[in-house]
């Protein structure tokens, strides 16, 4: 029973630190989407602001 006990407890740490793992990985890839995608949206604007002024 202790042996069933200590590789349940070892398969749940393993699974807890695997997920954690994965939400950082995706945390960070969205976090640098995140970022790219306010940058392209200034950039627009900015181009869209400057087609407005006269020549």
């Amino acid at each position: 029973m202790e042996e069933l006990i200590r590789a349940f407890g070892n398969a749940k740490m393993a699974i807890i630190g695997t997920t954690n793992l994965a939400l950082e990985s995706l945390d960070k890839a969205m976090q640098q989407a995140v970022a790219e995608y306010k940058a392209m949206q200034q950039r627009i604007a900015e181009l869209e602001e400057k087609e407005k002024q006269p020549k």
